[in-house]
């Protein structure tokens, strides 16, 4: 057994905190990331509408993995994360900061809800 291998429940717990803090950080980036210009203005709303729609998806993905032992929260958040990361070329993101924050953002979440899915389906099932 590998010294790095992590217990389910710590598992369970990098996925949960992982996309609780991308999600604060989703809802609260268009605020710090377009200080110097009006977050309600048109030339961001867009951008800002659906960096805090994907982010409170994102809280409510890891609180909904905090009850659940099943591998919906990862399929969740592997597509939740996938989306974050074509969301500024579909909604055509006009700062580049924000394309970036986004998909920055989606890979890590993806990424990590790819480990989740793989680490539940090489868990032992208990009867």
């Amino acid at each position: 057994m590998s010294a790095y291998r992590l217990y389910p429940l710590q598992h369970r717990a990098l996925f949960r905190w992982t996309f609780a803090a991308s999600g604060l950080w989703l809802m609260l980036s268009p605020f710090l990331l377009f200080a110097g210009q009006a977050v309600s203005s048109k030339l961001v709303i867009g951008e800002a509408g659906s960096m805090i729609i994907i982010g409170l998806l994102a809280l409510v993905i890891a609180g909904y993995s905090y009850s659940r032992h099943n591998l919906m929260p990862p399929y969740l958040g592997l597509v939740l994360g996938l989306a974050l990361i074509i969301t500024p070329w579909l909604a055509e993101f006009v700062d580049i900061l924000a394309t970036w924050n986004a998909a920055v953002i989606g890979v890590i979440l993806s990424v990590v809800a790819f480990f989740e899915f793989l680490h539940d389906q090489s868990a032992p099932s208990n009867p």
